[in-house]
């Protein structure tokens, strides 16, 4: 396997892992609303600690893939 090879898929792992970041960042934005009463049928919600739950899952989602 050369260092080209190499590049090229830790670049299309760069570009996949931002895709899903940017995916998730405009499905909150967009779809708030519904997301909210969607999870508030399952869940006793309060708005504010709603509001944190992207960043919680963001936090996640790089600590797991940094490791």
């Amino acid at each position: 396997m050369s260092i080209a090879m190499i590049r090229d898929a830790l670049l299309w792992c760069a570009v996949m892992h931002y895709g899903v970041l940017l995916v998730w960042f405009l499905f909150f934005l967009l779809a708030h609303d519904w997301m909210y009463r969607l999870h508030g049928r399952w869940f006793h919600l309060i708005v504010h600690l709603w509001h944190l739950k992207p960043y919680q899952r963001v936090e996640v989602y790089l600590a797991e893939w940094r490791s």
